[in-house]
């Protein structure tokens, strides 16, 4: 985790938790955390990696639809899930779907997954450029 130590990064990271879960630790929360983890299918996956948002509007039909599971987990108990000033701002940990847990060399089992933020624009993410063409070429290969 990284302390949120300038006003800048409160802005984009939200206020809630002085704290935000480093890139790294994407994978583990993504196995182990009960909240604030977002499931997207590999399409909608593969096109955050290359957009790095999906606007808040988006984020309604994507839970319709089935293609983003999670949502619920990140919104004021007993609000509906699909109005927008149910959302709580913040860190969110972003998995692909469908895919499988790997062994990874310490011989934890991890999943696909990155650190986002949900804001009143929407869902992003902030990798740099390889990393995110990486991630987007796995979960296209899920599609093929």
């Amino acid at each position: 985790f990284f302390r949120l130590v300038n006003e800048e990064e409160k802005l984009r990271w939200g206020a809630a938790c002085p704290l935000r879960p480093c890139r790294e630790a994407a994978p583990l929360l993504a196995r182990c955390a009960s909240r604030r983890v977002l499931n997207l299918s590999p399409d909608e996956f593969a096109q955050l990696m290359s957009r790095r948002l999906i606007p808040g509007s988006d984020l309604q039909s994507l839970v319709t639809g089935g293609q983003l599971v999670g949502l619920a987990s990140c919104c004021l108990p007993g609000k509906e899930i699909l109005r927008a000033d149910s959302m709580v701002a913040g860190p969110v940990v972003v998995a692909l779907s469908g895919s499988q847990p790997a062994t990874s060399y310490t011989g934890v089992l991890a999943k696909v997954a990155v650190i986002g933020v949900l804001t009143e624009a929407g869902l992003q993410v902030f990798l740099d450029r390889d990393a995110a063409s990486r991630l987007a070429a796995i979960a296209h290969g899920l599609t093929a």
